[in-house]
């Protein structure tokens, strides 16, 4: 995978990240659990966002040819970005839960939000393997950074 790919593919996993924790906001009555998963996701999206950032900040450092730019720490953080790696993973978890909050059948505004109102798809052990998922590959996302400072 290239960087821009790369970056695109985290710029979606935000938009994603976003669609997932607003639901889990306006599902009335949270409990724990709940609240745990949404705060794992932002959580996850919050180290990704600092790791975007500083790709974004080491490819302008590459770009001007600046010396001592880590180019391999670039190299590291890219292998998150391979086919079904921590990335793709990460989405594809997003991607499920995105799936399962389909709004209800009906094109009105008033129905969709409703129907988030009142509707949680999810079961107890699907939410504890969620968050399994989720807190591996922050934990992932949190050595590439860890490793940038390094």
């Amino acid at each position: 995978m290239d960087l821009l790919s790369f970056m695109a593919s985290i710029i979606a996993i935000f938009d994603l990240t976003f669609t997932v924790v607003e639901y889990i906001n306006d599902v009335k009555d949270s409990r724990q659990e709940r609240i745990h998963l949404r705060d794992e996701i932002t959580s996850a999206s919050g180290t990704l966002h600092m790791l975007y950032d500083r790709i974004k900040r080491e490819q302008k450092r590459m770009n001007e040819d600046i010396e001592g730019s880590g180019q391999s720490w670039m190299s590291s953080v890219m292998t998150l970005g391979v086919p079904k790696g921590p990335l793709e993973q990460f989405k594809e978890v997003l991607d499920e839960m995105a799936g399962q909050m389909a709004p209800p059948t009906g094109n009105g505004k008033m129905l969709r939000k409703l129907g988030k109102s009142l509707a949680w798809s999810f079961q107890r052990r699907d939410i504890e393997r969620y968050i399994s998922v989720i807190e591996r590959k922050k934990a992932l996302f949190q050595l590439a950074l860890q490793n940038d400072n390094m």
